[in-house]
């Protein structure tokens, strides 16, 4: 079986990576991670429809004439 730093090692964490816990609770904090370079891509793939979201509003409110932070109507009163 692989030691945690081993497991830690294959999902491309640093190796001056800090886990605490006796090795049962290192070994189940190793095995619960989400790789590094898998949470990096995930991250930048959000990060980019988002920030593509608020750009296209801001660019139909620009288009329709509607001041910045206007987009959404008011409910009535």
């Amino acid at each position: 079986m692989l030691q945690p730093v081993e497991q830690l090692a294959a999902r491309r964490f640093p190796g001056d990576s800090i886990v605490r816990g006796n090795k049962s609770e290192q070994t189940v904090q190793a095995g619960n991670a989400v790789s590094c370079n898998v949470a990096q891509w995930l991250g930048s793939r959000v990060a980019a429809v988002l920030w593509n979201g608020a750009l296209r509003r801001t660019q139909e409110s620009a288009a329709e004439g509607i001041p910045p932070g206007r987009r959404h109507r008011q409910p009535p009163r």
